[in-house]
């Protein structure tokens, strides 16, 4: 069975139909369990998880929606005893590949290991696996409580730095013009991640787009300064000025961001 948390919450039942889980309320037990598989949630973390407001009988109702989700699960031929009730609380019993959230975490780590070892390709290959498995906001469609919403928070995070991640290994693996395109759309969603900006102008250098690429560093330096008044970091500012110089470092397949951020945009070695 899989029980899925990146994007709309489902729960595929071992005949791979979609369970039907119940309400908000009963769906929002599930997601919380589910953010700490196989640990025991206590009550409070429930209660901030589930509610916005607290209600009065938190206890008496979080009994009476583990007990319809037993039910549910029983229907759905999914074991009840997954779900377990703890001194403190509950926790939901999860096998490591049956849950989107682990495999993600898996295959964002298989990437980073191969992208430390050298080997690009494999690393993106873990790396779009990973991403593939996004099929929206986490948890779209539920009015969540303050403790789930900063764990989706938290994941949208962890998604856009995979993003960052995946446009090192497509550049180092030669996909320039795959990245560009990638990311032409990701710096207008969100536009203040100079990482990606500098990533975007990189991949359209490297694609013979150079006037692209200073016009990519023009709309953020516009962006920043009407923003927040403020201008690009150094690492973009090294970026722009090392393109207007044609700097052969820019072409090395492992390029260093670091090396930008030691380097002062008054001068470049050409």
């Amino acid at each position: 069975m899989e029980f899925r948390l990146l994007g709309p919450l489902e729960v595929v039942s071992c005949d791979g139909s979609r369970a039907s889980i119940g309400g908000a309320k009963l769906q929002l037990v599930i997601a919380a369990l589910l953010m700490q598989p196989n640990r025991p949630v206590t009550v409070e973390s429930l209660t901030r998880a589930i509610w916005q407001k607290t209600p009065r009988s938190i206890r008496s109702n979080l009994r009476t929606y583990v007990s319809q989700l037993r039910r549910n699960f029983a229907a759905a031929r999914i074991p009840p005893a997954r779900l377990i009730t703890e001194t403190c609380g509950y926790r939901l019993a999860v096998l490591p590949q049956e849950l989107d959230l682990w495999r993600f975490e898996q295959l964002v780590e298989d990437g980073e290991r191969a992208l430390t070892e050298g080997d690009p390709v494999r690393s993106l290959n873990s790396f779009e696996r990973a991403l593939e498995l996004w099929r929206g906001q986490p948890l779209a469609g539920l009015q969540i409580g303050p403790l789930l919403e900063i764990e989706t928070l938290r994941l949208q995070e962890r998604k856009m730095v995979l993003w960052q991640r995946w446009a090192d290994a497509a550049l180092a693996a030669g996909r320039h013009e795959a990245v560009a395109v990638e990311l032409a759309c990701l710096v207008r969603s969100e536009p203040l991640r100079e990482q990606l900006w500098a990533q975007f102008m990189l991949a359209l250098f490297r694609s013979g787009r150079q006037a692209e690429a200073l016009h990519a560093y023009r709309e953020l330096f516009d962006l920043l300064d009407k923003e927040l008044g403020v201008e690009p970091c150094q690492r973009v500012q090294s970026l722009h000025l090392m393109m207007l110089t044609g700097d052969r470092v820019l072409a090395v397949a492992e390029f260093d961001w670091a090396h930008l951020d030691g380097r002062s945009p008054a001068g470049s070695s050409a």
